[in-house]
């Protein structure tokens, strides 16, 4: 028998120390992507003294009030903590037109000097999404300096490590709460709370109910790793017909 390849084998529940220290970036395409891609996170890193800027893609006018959603956001960042977020005033629903985007992240990446960006997962299944990673990718260009981590919203993929947010699960859930315009249309507490705890179907450490998952990778990789997931998609619809 042959042993798993890494992409078989279950994620490790890593110790927040594994994530370097230093300021943050979250990157997020619509608001409330923020805090339910990496809220545990972003509350672990301020518990830690790290700085955390949220940008914020577009206002999220396709599901609601652009002012309204960019409050909530706002209430959200300051129920944990945050600096107030920054919007990029791309248009909700074609991000990937958006040909500036990645001139204004390359200026928001200087000002802030992250050492960590959080952006979304290659994996995810919302266009905005896919093309918010690919504008991070392109404003980081070839530099190798910053750990790029991505993380999950609606769709689960491939995981690098799992982060134990159990100790914090309580400030992410208030803080999703904020986003009052969203649960009249679905319940983002509920279910986000769901997926963290699934995520920790394989982890057998009493005590440890939710996790986050992450996708370490170098932002030079990600068009090559994008191109062979769009190839595997590619096979897996032809072999559906």
């Amino acid at each position: 028998m042959t042993a798993n390849t890494p992409a078989q084998s279950f994620p490790p529940l890593q110790d927040f120390s594994h994530v370097p220290r230093g300021p943050v970036l979250i990157v997020a395409p619509h608001p409330d992507d923020e805090i339910c891609g990496c809220g545990g996170a972003a509350v672990m890193h301020l518990q830690r003294g790290d700085p955390v800027h949220v940008a914020l893609v577009t206002q999220g006018e396709a599901a609601g009030d652009a002012r309204e959603r960019l409050e909530e956001s706002r209430l959200a960042a300051r129920s944990l903590g945050l600096t107030e977020a920054t919007c990029l005033n791309s248009r909700d629903g074609a991000v990937a037109e958006d040909d500036d985007l990645p001139a204004r992240l390359a200026e928001c990446i200087t000002s802030v000097k992250p050492r960590v960006i959080y952006a979304p997962s290659l994996f995810e299944m919302h266009p905005d999404h896919v093309a918010t990673l690919h504008a991070v990718v392109a404003a980081l260009g070839d530099r190798r300096d910053v750990t790029l981590l991505l993380y999950e919203v609606n769709a689960e993929g491939m995981a690098s490590f799992l982060l134990d947010i159990t100790p914090v699960k309580e400030q992410k859930l208030a803080a999703l709460k904020a986003f009052a315009s969203q649960l009249d249309r679905i319940d983002i507490v509920e279910k986000v709370d769901a997926r963290n705890r699934a995520r920790t179907v394989n982890v057998d450490i009493h005590g440890v109910t939710h996790a986050e998952g992450y996708m370490e990778v170098l932002a030079p990789d990600v068009p090559r790793l994008a191109a062979k997931l769009s190839e595997l998609a590619s096979l897996l619809k032809a072999n559906s017909l």
